[in-house]
């Protein structure tokens, strides 16, 4: 029995879902779909940007219909809407009942626009119900997913050129920036920005590795302090070029040892998962460094890792009239400062208390920044 009244549920529900009084035509094949039909919809949306597509529902009886909208993603600065009887606004899913009568084609569009009128990235999926006011249960679904077609399209509204040289760049580009850095001790490189509309433009920066005693900062709009990362909102407009800037600085006014990698990014305000992308790193030519680089005058850190000590050799020469070892956490904040006696022997210094990670040590002679490089502490 028990199988029995499984089996007529069964078919009672199957016959609510399936018995539907109308029959659908796609129109602009005249082809006739089943429910659950999927379709996808793309192109470049002509003058007004728009993807639609449209279907012709068949009553095989006097009816009063409803079409209704469901999204199952959003794609950012784009609408959607139905017609059914009439046009809904976007912010409508259901429409009024529509009487539909045998023999008289009731039309059915689904609509899909960007709102600036381009073309935008993404996929909108979209299911689409049609179905008796007197029986909601027993939908006709249509799966449709709109996208633009966008081979010759690019995902920004900006362009980019590097400066000194003029050419134009593509998002993912990648520098390297070297040299002394002049009496500033400063390294930079200059983008002129694009707009190809009128468009609020935000420049961030990202530091993928931090170089002790040194600063970083960016220019876009106004130049930032160092401890910004993102700019305000700088207004852009069509064939004016807006400059981005990245600076990299010693706060010494010395060239320091290391690569500094920095990752930025220039985006719309309206539009933030866009990001145009340049891989900088800044690294100073030290080819002329001082005396104080040779391992014969002061070595690098041993051991490596080290657990509880760490070690330096040093043969000062006879000017050093003081040397300094400072360490620094890869935030760039001083844990420790060890003063170095004597004019040669070995530095040990004790890092048992520091957690484990990478730090930075410098040399400081007579208060000046002469060698940095990293140590590894792992117990």
């Amino acid at each position: 029995m028990k199988k029995l009244l499984l089996s007529l549920s069964l078919l009672i529900s199957m016959f609510a879902v399936t018995a539907q009084n109308i029959e659908v035509f796609e129109k602009e094949t005249g082809e006739k779909i089943e429910s659950g039909a999927s379709y996808v919809v793309s192109g470049d949306g002509g003058e007004m940007g728009e993807l639609n597509i449209e279907f012709d529902v068949m009553a095989l009886d006097r009816l009063y219909l409803i079409g209704e909208k469901v999204e199952n993603n959003v794609i950012p600065n784009t609408l959607n809407y139905i017609c059914f009887g009439q046009c809904l606004s976007p912010t409508m899913y259901v429409s009024n009942p529509t009487e539909a009568n045998p023999g008289e084609p009731l039309l059915f569009s689904a609509h899909y626009m960007s709102q600036t009128g381009e073309p935008v990235f993404g996929e909108q999926s979209m299911t689409y119900y049609i179905y008796e006011e007197s029986n909601p249960d027993a939908k006709f679904v249509i799966n449709v997913i709109f996208k633009y077609d966008l081979d010759n399209v690019s995902e920004f509204n900006i362009e980019v050129f590097e400066k000194e040289t003029g050419e134009k760049i593509e998002s993912g580009a990648s520098y390297v920036v070297s040299g002394d850095g002049g009496e500033m001790g400063e390294l930079n490189i200059e983008f002129d920005v694009m707009a190809l509309d009128r468009l609020y433009l935000i420049g961030e920066k990202v530091e993928n590795n931090v170089i002790p005693n040194t600063l970083n900062y960016i220019c876009f709009g106004q130049c930032l302090s160092p401890t910004m990362y993102v700019s305000n909102p700088t207004e852009a407009n069509p064939g004016e070029p807006l400059l981005f800037s990245a600076h990299y600085m010693s706060q010494t006014g010395e060239p320091v040892f290391g690569e500094q990698s920095m990752t930025y990014y220039i985006y719309e305000e309206s539009n933030p998962d866009a990001k145009f992308v340049i891989n900088v790193i800044f690294k100073y030519d030290l080819d002329n460094v001082s005396e104080f680089n040779s391992e014969n005058v002061f070595s690098n850190a041993y051991p490596t890792p080290a657990s509880k000590t760490v070690n330096f050799d040093y043969n000062f020469p006879a000017d050093v009239n003081s040397a300094e070892i400072s360490i620094c956490n890869i935030m760039g904040q001083e844990v420790m400062r060890n003063e170095i006696n004597g004019m040669s022997g070995k530095a040990s210094i004790n890092v048992s208390d520091l957690t484990d990670g990478v730090y930075f040590y410098s040399l400081i002679i007579n208060g000046k920044v002469e060698k940095s490089n990293k140590i590894v502490v792992k117990k």
